[in-house]
């Protein structure tokens, strides 16, 4: 992640990856353990920024999204839509 306050930009991107029986697959308990897969990548000003999510652990689970943020007045707005994309989120 990186953020420039001389032009208000904001950079993130994050990959991970870990095989079936990992840290995450029980740290939340999922049915088999799947392997797990998450990317989360964005860039842009804060007034603008836009950022997709990407996650998936085996073949039942997973989602995509969404997030961004904008200008709504003096203030900014944070907003997100997911979507499933397996055929459980768990």
């Amino acid at each position: 992640m990186t953020y420039v306050p001389s032009n208000d930009r904001l950079t993130v991107s994050v990959a991970s990856s870990e095989p079936a029986g990992g840290l995450f697959a029980h740290l939340v308990n999922l049915p088999g353990l799947p392997p797990a897969k998450l990317t989360f990548e964005g860039a842009g000003p804060l007034d603008n920024f836009d950022a997709r999510l990407d996650f998936s652990a085996g073949a039942d689970v997973g989602a995509k999204g969404d997030v961004t943020v904008s200008r709504a007045g003096a203030a900014r707005k944070l907003s997100g839509r997911a979507r499933r994309g397996a055929r459980r989120l768990w």
